[in-house]
């Protein structure tokens, strides 16, 4: 077998490390500086991020058409100037701590620390935009590169964090943010696209729920076998499908996430279970089933990644059992029956 080095990459699989922020250059150098603040010298993405920014930071509100016409004080504004003003003579008397995202001065370390963490809106827009985004990808590929350092014939293989293929991601942490969060993207873009038909009125809620079946959730479930059984995974799937089925119904995602009118964490563990009985009939030979095997080869308690989590009995039983097509598909894996009561399962 001939390995292309070009059109080959490589990714480490090992815990991510806690990067820091981009610094102003790299995100310029990548977004350019097209729409930068004139104000706070950010640099944004799109010219829509830029005018949300001015809006919500600076509050830089458009100009009056009738500049003759002003506005007047409220008493409560009267009152909240005064409080203002109050606080900054405060601030000047005593020892200040400032805000490093937006240069606010507080009297107290404990209020400076509350107000970066909680109510910066600079820092929460910073985490949020598309360039800071794009810069940070950037800077961790740079890191993964560097952390790789792997050449065939001469020629160095590109290191990435994460690895797409058959539109399921891998993230060299193997966390399941990576792997679920660009699946529910795209079948939320899906659910908008067909927002005409939720709101129709001449169509039945069953009609419905089979086109959310149909289109949605095998977006939302394409490549689920992979992923990991976590509860906070679960809950996170469970409740944004919820939001979407609601609108569907017209009900609230309250009744949604407890009792939902289609349970998307039981077409999860379907899946799987339909999945692990295909690998374990497959011939010896074939590399998927040594694969998996070879995750299990410890024996029961199984991680929570395995095909096999929640069995408790040996991998030769269980081929066995794979071999019964019909009982096979019949039965529940462990890992639903541990969910039972909950998810709607």
């Amino acid at each position: 077998m001939v390995i292309n080095a070009k059109k080959s990459k490589v990714m480490h699989v090992h815990m991510r490390k806690k990067m820091p922020a981009p610094s102003l250059a790299l995100v310029s150098s990548v977004c350019g500086n097209k729409h930068k603040c004139k104000v706070c010298e950010k640099v944004f993405a799109s010219s829509q991020g830029l005018a949300i920014h001015k809006g919500k930071t600076h509050k830089l509100m458009p100009k009056l058409s009738n500049p003759k016409k002003r506005m007047t004080m409220s008493t409560a504004q009267e009152k909240k100037a005064v409080s203002r003003e109050k606080k900054e003579a405060m601030v000047a008397k005593t020892k200040s701590w400032k805000c490093k995202m937006c240069g606010k001065e507080f009297v107290t370390e404990r209020s400076k620390n509350i107000h970066e963490n909680q109510w910066c809106h600079r820092a929460r827009e910073k985490a949020n935009t598309l360039a800071y985004h794009k810069a940070r990808a950037v800077q961790l590929q740079c890191h993964e590169q560097e952390e790789t350092n792997l050449s065939i014939e001469d020629a160095n293989v590109d290191g990435v964090a994460t690895f797409e293929y058959l539109g399921c991601t891998l993230a060299m942490d193997l966390k399941w943010k990576d792997t679920v969060g660009p699946r529910l993207e795209k079948a939320k873009a899906r659910f908008v696209q067909m927002r005409k038909l939720w709101a129709a009125s001449n169509l039945s809620r069953k009609l419905k729920l089979q086109l959310f079946r149909a289109v949605v959730c095998s977006t939302m479930l394409h490549g689920c076998e992979v992923w990991p059984v976590e509860e906070k995974m679960l809950t996170f799937v469970n409740s944004q499908t919820a939001k979407m089925l609601a609108i569907v119904t017209k009900s609230t995602p309250k009744e949604q996430t407890s009792k939902p009118s289609l349970p998307i964490i039981a077409q999860y563990f379907q899946r799987r279970h339909a999945f692990l009985g295909h690998v374990l009939r497959l011939p010896d030979h074939r590399i998927l089933k040594r694969v998996i095997l070879l995750q299990a080869q410890a024996g029961p308690p199984y991680p929570a990644y395995s095909l096999f989590y929640k069995w408790s009995m040996t991998i030769e039983k269980i081929e066995q059992f794979a071999n019964e097509r019909i009982t096979w598909r019949k039965a529940k894996s462990p890992a639903e029956e541990s969910f039972k009561g909950r998810y709607g399962l």
